[in-house]
């Protein structure tokens, strides 16, 4: 809540002391409305219930909406989520023998890799606001979505057959729910066309259930139904694709 407060008083504030500006100089930037296109990428910390399960994590996606004249953005955005860091290394603890490996149905030692995978999507609400040129100044962003995560456990050429087919399930931790998001940051378009990039703080709190009824490793354990707050926090960089006006040398941007 503090960022997000955070957040409305600088909109607030450059909102004010933009607009004073221009009604001294009358040379407020020209903008144009435009669809929106852009890709970015994502070094997310965990925080609150998603440490407990996973590192530090990836996600890679992209948006696409449209932007007013009055650089206000209306978007929709997907992201896959893919880690390698994962906090339960007891998981698979009741498939070892008595030296501590997991073998295959041949009876040879398996090494079974666990990855963080996932996916979000969101409809978003944005403002830029823009300083001396129309498209470059403070982005923010916020909006709801859908958050889905587990652990992936790979067993690729060989077979271990307590962890294959809907046996995985058991193990997986499939978690599903309500997604909030914001973005505070700086976005640059360069007249010639060459970079054209935003870079800024990216928050996350999901609000999501267990999907499984049952964990494999914890048999005689009730699985908890209580909501999770599974929030992150980390540095977004996005790359904007430009959409062209038919006018000589004149573009619009994202």
């Amino acid at each position: 809540m503090k960022i997000f407060t955070l957040c409305v008083l600088l909109f607030l504030i450059s909102k004010y002391n933009f607009s004073q500006n221009t009604s001294l100089t009358n040379s407020e930037p020209k903008t144009y409305g435009h669809p929106v296109l852009s890709f970015n990428y994502s070094l997310n910390n965990p925080t609150a219930n998603w440490s407990t399960r996973f590192g530090m994590f990836n996600t890679i996606g992209g948006e696409i909406g449209y932007k007013n004249k009055n650089n206000w953005m209306f978007l929709t955005d997907g992201h896959f989520i893919f880690g390698n860091q994962f906090k339960e290394p007891n998981l698979l603890d009741n498939l070892k023998d008595s030296y501590g490996n997991i073998t295959d149905d041949q009876g040879n030692i398996a090494t079974v890799p666990i990855f963080t995978r996932g996916f979000t999507f969101s409809y978003l609400t944005g403002k830029l606001i823009s300083f001396k040129s129309a498209n470059n100044g403070l982005l923010i962003k916020g909006g709801i979505g859908f958050l889905s995560y587990k652990y992936r456990i790979e067993t690729n050429s060989i077979n271990v057959p307590q962890i294959e087919g809907d046996y995985r399930m058991g193990y997986d931790r499939l978690t599903q729910g309500i997604l909030l998001s914001e973005f505070i940051g700086y976005q640059y378009v360069s007249e010639k066309n060459l970079y054209n990039f935003y870079i800024g703080l990216f928050l996350q709190q999901g609000f999501t259930r267990n999907m499984r009824t049952i964990f494999y490793d914890q048999p005689n354990t009730s699985i908890s139904t209580k909501l999770r707050n599974d929030n992150s926090y980390g540095i977004k960089i996005g790359w904007n694709i430009p959409f062209f006006n038919d006018k000589p040398k004149e573009y619009y941007y994202y």
